[in-house]
């Protein structure tokens, strides 16, 4: 299924809003494990005392990374990954297009036909050094 390029921008042209909305940070954690900062205003505390096992030991690092994580994802990332995506099914596409056409030709053969048309493949294939020629 094609990816559906206007709502993963919408989700990250929101992503950015909310980016913008934030304070410019930098964000940083003030204490080991603790407490997160952006700009001297708390944005996160986490209290190892409550959770023994530290099991919420990442979240402050969560936070203060998010400030330049997600501007960079939602802004460059994906953009990027969408453009390699929307060539990558495009070729796609023109790969099943010329498969079908091939298709279609290969049903109006003899067997015979077929059978020389396979071996001057396979032999134009090893001159190649094994390539087949679908790039």
């Amino acid at each position: 299924m094609k990816p559906d390029e206007q709502a993963i921008r919408a989700r990250c042209d929101a992503v950015i809003a909310r980016c913008d909305e934030a304070s410019s940070g930098p964000w940083t954690t003030s204490a080991p494990d603790t407490v997160g900062h952006a700009m001297g205003h708390l944005v996160m505390v986490c209290s190892l005392d409550r959770y023994h096992d530290g099991s919420q030991s990442g979240n402050a690092e969560f936070i203060a990374h998010a400030r330049e994580d997600l501007p960079q994802i939602a802004g460059q990332d994906v953009p990027a990954l969408l453009e390699l995506v929307k060539e990558l099914w495009d070729k796609a596409e023109r790969l099943r297009h010329r498969c079908d056409l091939y298709e279609l030709a290969w049903a109006r053969l003899s067997m015979h036909e077929r059978v020389e048309l396979q071996r001057q493949h396979n032999a134009d294939a090893a001159a190649k050094g094994g390539d087949d020629g679908l790039d």
